[in-house]
């Protein structure tokens, strides 16, 4: 055996470090290290006779299912990173889902820095690569993996599938008694479990869907009022919700519909078993943007202890009564010193109604240096930009936010791909 495979597997295998430190004194290097490296890998010999454990479509679960890792048992993170999660670990970098807009196929893009770079926007491969989605989908990691939960495109069931190494996907199953709903879910991590929120089909009642080992699914509760009552909300549309972790509470976010006497209105109801909720509150703030108000879902992130959240906005706010043609621009905002959505003198909130143009849900997350936005413009082309307070690559050229002093840096070059339907986008790894 190889000294240098016996000494890699004493640091995996910490336990046994003694052990192996005292067989290494016996051992000599038996082969010339340039001819090993030309051997088939096959007869490769790796730790305690494991056989090689490759990783890709064809093995990225292997790293996972072995006992004993093999020193050849890297799992590959691909693109920009490879491996960078560990040796059963997620890599660091931004990832996105969207549904394609043309077969409905779920597609995928990733980025170590969310600033460009991103990967060619692929379809899925695996076991899940025959995804297909009406609606935009939703992603979160969970326990080492990444989760993804979308409408089916020939009904409304709500599928999942899940990845280990942000390549190759497994699943397509239905999350809690079949789950069903006209709209897009949404997915959040909560106290380490998995909470999926949804429209119930053919209704404006919202439901539930709990995971703790993202496999088993309870099944679909109804939420709940400040009353006890069934909470009804959502609109017409099929992207009207978004929920987040924050503060120790789920807050749960939702808008008015398109025909309804405040046309757009953004309202959330925060939560500590994400089930029976407090009264309404709405979004709301100083002039000259006094309640703004969404045509799309409502993305959330949390990003140096603020909560933000980003839509495509309905209106111009300040044309209320009075509602003038759609804006269709991409809003940011966040909560204040005091964890409410105001903005404006002394509220200590912020609000960004960016140039760029959506209308659909964009995506937003934070490695803890950069907030990403990816989005899709009227043409159905997939763009992004982030925020900073640090000097990242990239021109200040779009101008700079009112978000406590973020700068917004320019789009970063995405691969060529188009989209229907709204985006999700998480940040992955350590």
């Amino acid at each position: 055996m190889n000294r240098n495979v016996l000494i890699a597997s004493c640091m995996v295998f910490v336990a046994l470090f003694y052990a192996c430190q005292d067989a290494s004194t016996n051992i000599t290097n038996e082969s010339d290290p340039a001819q090993e490296e030309t051997q088939d890998l096959s007869s490769r010999i790796t730790a305690f006779g494991d056989p090689p454990c490759l990783a890709g479509p064809e093995g990225d679960d292997c790293c996972e299912d072995q006992l004993l890792l093999s020193f050849d048992c890297i799992p590959d993170g691909g693109g920009d990173n490879p491996g960078g999660g560990g040796f059963n670990g997620l890599p660091d970098r931004f990832q996105y889902v969207n549904r394609g807009n043309t077969f409905k196929n779920i597609y995928t893009s990733h980025s170590s820095t969310g600033t460009g770079g991103w990967s060619v926007n692929a379809n899925f491969s695996g076991s899940a690569s025959g995804a297909k989605s009406n609606n935009g989908p939703a992603i979160i990691e969970f326990n080492n993996k990444l989760y993804t939960y979308y409408r089916g495109a020939s009904g409304k069931d709500i599928f999942y599938a899940h990845t280990s190494n942000g390549s190759t996907w497994s699943g397509n199953g239905h999350i809690g008694n079949n789950a069903k709903s006209n709209f897009s879910p949404v997915a959040i991590v909560h106290n380490n479990e998995i909470y999926v929120y949804y429209v119930e089909e053919n209704g404006n009642i919202p439901r539930v869907s709990k995971s703790s080992n993202g496999t088993t699914y309870t099944l679909n509760t109804r939420l709940r009022d400040q009353f006890g009552n069934n909470l009804t909300c959502c609109g017409e549309s099929d992207e009207a919700i978004g929920a987040a972790s924050f503060n120790n509470q789920i807050y749960f976010f939702y808008r008015n519909g398109y025909l309804s006497s405040n046309p757009g209105e953004i309202y959330y109801r925060t939560s500590t078993d994400g089930i029976n909720f407090s009264s309404q509150v709405t979004v709301a703030g100083n002039w000259p943007h006094t309640k703004p108000s969404a045509s799309s879902g409502i993305a959330t992130t949390v990003h140096n202890g603020k909560l933000y959240i980003a839509f495509a906005e309905m209106y111009e706010p300040d044309t209320a009564p009075n509602f003038g043609p759609f804006s269709n621009r991409l809003v940011v905002l966040r909560t204040g010193t005091n964890n409410t959505f105001q903005w404006g003198s002394g509220t200590g909130g912020d609000i960004d109604i960016t140039p760029f143009v959506t209308n659909e849900t964009p995506g937003i997350a934070s490695d803890g240096n950069r907030l990403v936005v990816v989005y899709k413009n009227l043409n159905e082309d997939i763009r992004s930009y982030y925020y900073s307070d640090q000097n990242f690559p990239g021109s200040t050229a779009n101008g700079f936010s009112t978000l406590g002093g973020l700068s917004r840096r320019s789009q970063g070059a995405l691969a060529s791909g188009k989209t229907e339907g709204g985006i999700g986008l998480v940040y992955s790894g350590n």
